[in-house]
């Protein structure tokens, strides 16, 4: 059909304006690091100043801006330049027509005002300036589309469009322009990558390279481990595990691992920001240049320090070991990685260049040593019932430390016995890989809190009372009929308690690690001590002979104890006299009212009466029970006197 016509026609023009960019620089290097990026390292041949042009994928552009460097002894770099983050909308920016329009040709010439066309459809032809485009209805849901051209003569002429319509564009730099619009929606379609010059300056021919640091999946270290019981060592067999994660065919590149934590960030630096300016109302007025005053102050940049994570090993030879169940020997490494080990980090460069496809895994020893090793039963209170993980000592005898990975444990007489993970373990320094549990043994425990008196001192009306709290907790453990086994308990450490243990033997940050060896059949006993210094703070007057005979209890020693109980014995005997004379206080007051109340009553009788007789004979009873009761309280208040004396020289004894 014509319609078709005129888009191959488009399309041809399309391909005839482009130029497909020549990817050069090949990749000599890739450094992975256990940070998640990528070191590439590129190469190409220049003769004088050229245009270096590599080919990235859009999802590695904004590392690409940020990290790349040029390496040229000979020559230096001038600017790297590459297609914006919006080619497309950029094109259609100074462009009558959308995108959207390209699809429909009566809607593209409808947007193409006065722009000369010629148009045929159902037999007629039309030519002249393009109007627009109108539609109406025809009935039945049918639209009757129809473009407006005003031809030489002056008149307008209508043209319904039908399937057969052809519309050419007459007008050559519209024409142009329409086909750099479909070059531009053609590329956007397509294209998952950028093209990036690199533009270097120079002489003569050289060779020139090219790094950047692009994001890549994390490299992985599997660790096989065959425990060899009867000489107290383990054959350590580390394998690294990479992929091809960067788009892009290996082909006879030197990989090196990197270990180290850099700091990795990312800013999206091939998106486009505009700053928001306020619109101010256009004045006609004559106006002076404005006065600048100081500039703008730049931003602050923080940089993030990264604790170095060493990580190296050292290859042993190929020597035979015997054979663990059914293999003959176990392979040894025909090849050790080549070691550097730096400030922040450490790298492994593999022994060959390798061949690897994007996607692809590949992975291949980097270590294999023999270390000192030794089969232990580790518990850990709390995270388990009753029985322990089997766990293996390892003690890195090498002159590196090695990297953390997930651990496959053998042993050499019983060949697969269960999976662990190895943190990082530096020189000289022991862990523990835990891969089974341990049935054959049980393990009980039981606490005993206990809390004792060791001093008390008096001082601006306070009693300061020194505790000492301990807490001892029992291990009971129990091994099978058998082999005797070692066994490690993890007893969580308690800030600010001192601790003691005849069978601890190492600690680290959170656990106090006991040891014992227990024989077949047989049941040891592992005690741990925790004790805590603390004190209890009451003021004398509201210690009662109860704190005292509490503190008696719990006191230290028996000569602390024997005060403590004089003490209670005097307090109590004082609270004692304490009531009997407020208890005086009581009956005094009692009687006094009692012969005021008797003088009232005698006022209001005769004299000489009977009942008046009656009212001083009580009140002469009265008056020598008052007497009585006075001499008592005055005897029980110099009897607190002394008593109070008492308790405060016992206190200021202690």
């Amino acid at each position: 059909m014509p319609t078709k016509i005129f888009l191959s026609a488009l399309l041809g023009t399309c391909l005839a304006g482009s130029a497909f960019a020549a990817e050069v620089g090949v990749i000599r290097s890739i450094t992975l690091s256990s940070g998640g990026v990528a070191e590439i390292e590129r190469s190409a041949r220049v003769n004088g100043s050229e245009s270096i042009e590599i080919e990235v994928p859009i999802d590695q552009v904004d590392d690409v801006l940020k990290s790349l460097i040029v390496r040229d002894s000979q020559g230096g770099v001038s600017s790297m330049s590459l297609a914006g983050s919006g080619p497309a909308e950029e094109t259609f920016r100074t462009l009558p027509f959308t995108a959207d329009d390209l699809q429909d040709p009566g809607r593209l010439v409808g947007t193409l005002q006065g722009t000369r066309v010629r148009i045929s459809s159902n037999g007629k032809t039309v030519e002249g300036l393009a109007m627009g485009l109108s539609t109406s209805k025809a009935g039945e849901g049918k639209e009757i589309r129809a473009l407006a051209v005003l031809g030489d003569d002056g008149r307008i002429n209508s043209i319904e469009l039908g399937t057969d319509a052809a519309v050419e564009i007459l007008d050559e730099p519209m024409r142009k322009k329409v086909a750099e619009a479909m070059r531009a929606v053609g590329k956007a379609k397509v294209e998952g990558a950028r093209t990036i010059s690199i533009l270097v300056d120079g002489k003569s021919e050289r060779e020139v390279g090219i790094f950047y640091v692009v994001p890549a999946s994390v490299w992985k270290t599997a660790y096989r481990i065959v425990n060899k019981p009867d000489q107290n060592k383990a054959m350590v067999q580390a394998w690294a595990v990479i992929e091809n994660s960067t788009g892009e065919n290996w082909n006879n590149v030197d990989v090196i691992l990197s270990s180290g934590a850099p700091v990795t960030l990312k800013q999206r630096l091939h998106e486009r920001y505009w700053r928001n300016r306020p619109e101010v109302p256009v004045s006609s007025e004559r106006l002076l240049p404005p006065v600048v005053d100081g500039a703008e102050a730049s931003a602050e940049h923080m940089a993030a320090r990264v604790a170095p994570a060493p990580m190296a090993a050292v290859a042993s030879g190929a020597a035979h070991h015997r054979a663990f169940k059914a293999a003959d020997q176990v392979a040894r490494a025909n090849n050790a990685p080549t070691v550097e080990e730096g400030s922040v980090t450490a790298t492994y460069r593999l022994p060959h260049p390798i061949d690897l496809a994007a996607g692809e895994t590949f992975s291949s020893p980097i270590i294999d040593t023999d270390l000192e090793a030794e089969r232990i039963a580790v518990f850990r209170p709390g995270a388990m019932q009753k029985h322990p993980i089997s766990a293996i000592r390892l003690k890195n005898t090498t002159d590196a430390s090695l990297p953390p990975g997930i651990v496959t444990v053998y042993d050499e007489r019983e060949g697969y016995v269960g999976d662990a993970m190895l943190p990082i373990l530096p020189k000289g320094v022991e862990r523990y890989a835990s891969f089974a549990a341990d049935r054959n043994i049980e393990i009980a425990s039981t606490e005993e809190p206990t809390h004792a008196i060791t001093a008390i001192k008096a001082a601006d009306g306070m009693l300061h009372a020194s505790v000492l709290r301990r807490s001892i907790v029992t291990y009971r453990v129990k091994a099978a009929e058998g082999e005797p086994r070692k066994v490690m308990i993890e007893h969580p450490k308690r800030a600010g308690w001192s601790f003691t243990s005849e069978h601890v033997t190492s600690d680290d940050r959170n656990f106090h690690r006991l040891v014992a060896t227990v024989p077949g059949g047989d049941t040891v006993e592992i005690k741990a001590v925790h004790e805590f210094a603390d004190a209890e703070v009451i003021r004398t007057s509201d210690a009662d002979s109860q704190l005292f005979i509490r503190w008696s209890n719990d006191a230290s020693d028996q000569r602390l104890s024997a005060k403590l109980k004089a003490i209670a014995e005097a307090r109590a005997a004082q609270a004692a006299a304490e009531r009997a004379a407020s208890d005086a206080e009581k009956d005094i007051s009692r009687i006094e009212s009692d012969q005021a109340r008797i003088r009232e009553n005698l006022r209001s009788v005769p004299p000489q009466s009977e009942l008046a007789t009656s009212y001083l004979r009580q009140m002469t009873s009265g008056e020598k029970a008052l007497a009585k009761i006075r001499t008592s309280r005055d005897s029980r208040i110099a009897e607190v006197r002394k008593l109070r004396e008492k308790v405060a020289e016992l206190i200021r004894s202690l």
